[in-house]
């Protein structure tokens, strides 16, 4: 987009000496002019008519012109946590931002004087418009609003690069890949002493990959007449939310009142964006109890989660009426068949007398944990490491071990011929040497012990996954790398990982059979690893889903003594204790022997 007929607000000396307009390609020259003075943009440019209004009103504020969006900026404070915090922060935002698509040339670090800005282009391609500040923040809070502040409001002011920070006394300088991930924020600190005119490459022509929302006025209208419906008297479809509605926000535990608001409009049919306006409007019965921000942020959490509240709720309870067409049974939010003492009991028998032996295995039979760890039927469970430590290695060993258990082994890192060659070391304990050289004298040795497994190198989207489940009917599936699933039609990887574990986890129900999946953890756990630091259920790649709908979660870490030593921690589960295994990894055979 050409930016050359557009104004930016500007701030010279001081963020209060503000209201000073200039034509945006006047904007490096003006940082040059003032170099070692603190230098502030507003985050959107103006149409020519900004010009009158700040002569006639003095000020930008209450500007209803046209405005555009020239880049990207989110801003990431110090916060109390101190630059170790801010470094993994920061190493984990800028992840998040390749794992939806972005490429690392386009992503910009700038120090801002204490903390960073990390800038990239206009990747939703907005649209110049009297609503842009509206369609800009609430795309960033559904899109990031669970990773770091959104800043963008209609009249914010942010510092300049090369501006000097008068409480620090350094510079916004930029900060290249190179130095964020191999230097220290003591170097940083060094080389904001002064002013570095070193800047990043510019690209041009860039082409939008995201999805933004947009205002329609139209729509917005149309919402409105939805609450307006909402607050008449109540009827037989949830008479709670009808007299929370109706009594509005004033008295009641706003958090947790306006999440059951949400849960209820959710249910009944509303959009995402339906119900940030109902929340608004609700809220506007207490202005000043919550922001923009905090009720985006609501909205986002209950569609993410799914979050689902009963008649017995702490909050909803509280309204309960006989009108209500839930009031007899109580089962609004029970989607599922209601379970009596009797029924209990007997779902309970049932689950005591299945065959442990066809749809689960216990780890206490491999090795000495103390106490019994099942992995069973219908479980969603994660194996978590480093690259190159052996966790394919380590699943493979696992699953040898039970020959009782039909194994579907989806190997889409490691070509076929070294998957077959483990596994063939795996059964056998032994090197590949003797694999190599005796192949034919050991098949009936490999038929005998490795007759449940079947291995796939490549892997189908996962929609059909149903179909190929049906195909080979295993007990256990196994999936390495859960970031190998194709899966067509997301603009993101964080979209199409939460799809696919949301998938795995419905395949595990769906069939009965355990799924595990090996997953490598984020740059920012490898950054806490290299600080002494142990894994943990955020160690994942990716988004939060992983953590959110695995059963199981087991760490899998290399001892910094012995290159040899495995440490595998239990770090997750639902239903089991923990543990904590010391493995000696032997090379040779792809054996893991417990260490006592």
């Amino acid at each position: 987009m050409d930016y050359g007929n557009l104004y930016v607000e500007t701030a010279i000396g001081d963020v209060a000496s503000r209201n000073i307009i200039i034509p945006y390609k006047e904007l490096l020259d003006t940082v040059q002019s003032n170099l070692g003075k603190e230098l502030y943009r507003s985050m959107f440019l103006y149409s020519e008519e900004i010009l009158d209004h700040v002569k006639k009103y003095g000020s930008v504020k209450a500007f209803k012109g046209l405005q555009a969006l020239d880049k990207i900026t989110f801003d990431i404070d110090i916060g109390s946590g101190g630059s170790k915090q801010l470094m993994r922060k920061t190493t984990e935002f800028v992840e998040n931002l390749t794992s939806k698509g972005t490429k690392q040339d386009y992503i910009q670090i700038w120090f801002s004087g204490r903390g960073f800005h990390v800038i990239i282009p206009d990747l939703y391609g907005f649209i110049p418009s009297k609503h842009i500040a509206r369609e800009v923040k609430s795309t960033l809070v559904r899109d990031f609003g669970d990773k770091i502040d959104i800043i963008y409001d209609a009249k914010r002011l942010i510092r300049l690069p090369f501006s000097f920070n008068k409480k620090s006394k350094l510079y916004k300088n930029y900060i290249s890949m190179d130095l964020f991930n191999n230097g220290t924020y003591d170097d940083i600190i060094e080389l904001c002493g002064d002013i570095s005119f070193n800047t990043p490459q510019q690209y041009n022509g860039i082409v939008p990959i995201w999805k933004p929302m947009k205002y329609e006025r139209k729509k917005v209208n149309e919402e409105r007449k939805i609450l307006h419906n909402a607050k008449h008297p109540v009827n037989s479809d949830v008479t709670c939310g009808q007299h929370i509605v109706n009594h509005g926000a004033e008295g009641l535990l706003r958090h947790k009142t306006l999440l059951r608001l949400i849960s209820i409009w959710r249910r009944k049919g509303f959009s995402q964006d339906q119900c940030i306006l109902l929340s608004r409007q609700w809220i506007a019965t207490k202005p000043d109890n919550f922001s923009d921000t905090e009720i985006e942020r609501c909205v986002i959490d209950t569609f993410r989660n799914g979050y689902q509240f009963t008649c017995q709720d702490e909050v909803l309870s509280a309204f309960c009426d006989e009108r209500c067409k839930y009031f007899r049974l109580k089962n609004y939010g029970i989607s599922a068949e209601i379970l009596n003492i009797d029924k209990m009991i007997d779902v309970y028998k049932e689950h005591l007398i299945e065959d442990k032996k066809t749809n689960s295995f216990n780890l206490a039979d491999i090795w000495n944990l103390n106490h019994d760890y099942y992995f069973k039927g219908g479980e969603l469970a994660v194996i978590l490491g480093d690259t190159k430590l052996g966790k394919t290695a380590f699943v493979q060993y696992m699953v040898t071990q039970f020959p009782d258990m039909k194994t579907l082994f989806m190997s889409l890192e490691v070509s076929k011929e070294l998957i077959i060659r483990r596994f063939f070391q795996c059964a056998l304990s032994t090197n590949k040497h003797k694999i190599d050289e005796g192949i034919e004298s050991v098949e009936n040795d490999l038929k005998s012990v490795l007759s449940h497994l079947t291995v796939l190198c490549e892997s189908p989207d996962i929609r059909k996954y149903d179909d190929l489940i049906d195909l080979y009917t295993p007990k256990i599936l196994v999936v390495d790398t859960i970031d190998a699933i194709p899966a067509k039609y997301f603009n993101g990887e964080y979209e199409r990982q939460n799809f696919v574990t949301n998938e795995l986890k419905a395949l595990a129900n769906r069939h009965k059979m355990i799924v595990i999946v090996i997953s490598h953890i984020s740059k920012g756990a490898s950054y806490r690893l290299s600080e002494g630091f142990n894994l943990d259920v955020h160690s994942a790649k990716g988004n939060s889903v992983i953590e959110q709908k695995a059963d199981k979660i087991i760490a899998f870490e290399s001892d910094r003594d012995n290159k040899d030593v495995r440490k595998i921690t239990a770090i997750g589960s639902r239903d089991e204790s923990s543990f904590k295994l010391i493995l000696n990894f032997d090379y040779n055979t792809f054996n893991f022997k417990q260490i006592n």
